[in-house]
């Protein structure tokens, strides 16, 4: 079981991460229960768009993120060391790190910033009782739309393809009515 921190001491330490971690993404933001502004935490949720190694023509060298180079760095053993996830302990409290790109932010951002039932509801047809029209579907991290993918760069983006408003991260819960 995860230890339980108050809201500002969780977000004092991914404060922190998220300052050691900027220099090496294009963008990072704070997920999760944080985002939400629960009052207390259990983890550190982040989501990133990592920057990559570059030949001296600008192209990636392969792989590896500068993050996984922080990582090794460190001498973080993570416990999860995937492509678009990674986990790891911050000064004591567990990390969860989500791997964007320009293309999915708004997904990634709007799932990973939860609550898990809005989450799953925001991915489940209307017909399912879910919010996600028909003509969408969600996969591998993409939306595509006629199979064709759609760039979700904002979750506002997200948003206004379900054609629902924008909700708050703080009001996003299981009880959400679609409009």
């Amino acid at each position: 079981m995860k230890t339980k921190r108050p809201l500002a001491e969780a977000r004092a330490i991914a404060d922190a991460l998220i300052a050691e971690l900027a220099p090496l993404c294009e963008r990072i933001e704070v997920a999760g229960s944080i985002r939400r502004g629960k009052a207390e935490v259990g983890d550190l949720e982040l989501v990133a768009i990592a920057k990559r190694e570059l030949d001296l023509f600008g192209v990636p060298t392969g792989r590896r993120t500068m993050i996984d180079y922080w990582l090794s760095d460190k001498d973080f053993t993570p416990t999860k060391d995937g492509e678009k996830y990674k986990q790891f302990q911050y000064r004591g409290v567990q990390a969860d790190l989500f791997l964007a790109t320009p293309d999915n932010w708004g997904l990634i951002l709007m799932l990973r910033t939860g609550d898990a039932e809005f989450s799953r509801r925001m991915v489940t047809l209307t017909t399912w009782g879910g919010y996600k029209p028909a003509d969408i579907m969600v996969d591998g991290g993409r939306v595509l739309r006629r199979n064709v993918s759609v760039a979700v760069p904002e979750e506002r983006d997200l948003f206004a393809l379900w054609h629902m408003d924008y909700i708050e991260p703080k009001d996003r819960t299981a009880l959400v009515v679609q409009p």
